[in-house]
């Protein structure tokens, strides 16, 4: 990231990249983890199922390598 606005002397804000996710099942776990009723419980395994959502769709765009692999029963090429 590279700085854009000096606010003080000697200090820096820096840009960042905002990702808008617009998935019904992220919406869905989004409204669950807000509700006041959700248990502590609840709430770590819907941040963590939101976890795993938003990582699969920030890396989307990410370039893969074709690899060769062996298995047990025969050659594979695999993104």
């Amino acid at each position: 990231m590279k700085p854009c606005i000096h606010a003080r002397r000697g200090t820096s804000l820096r840009v960042m990249k905002t990702l808008v996710i617009d998935h019904p099942l992220v919406a869905h776990k989004m409204s669950r983890l807000r509700r006041e009723e959700t248990s502590s419980a609840t709430f770590r395994l819907l941040a963590e199922e939101l976890v795993t959502l938003l990582a699969y769709e920030a890396t989307e765009g990410l370039e893969v390598e074709e690899v060769s692999i062996t298995t047990p029963g025969l050659a594979n090429h695999w993104p």
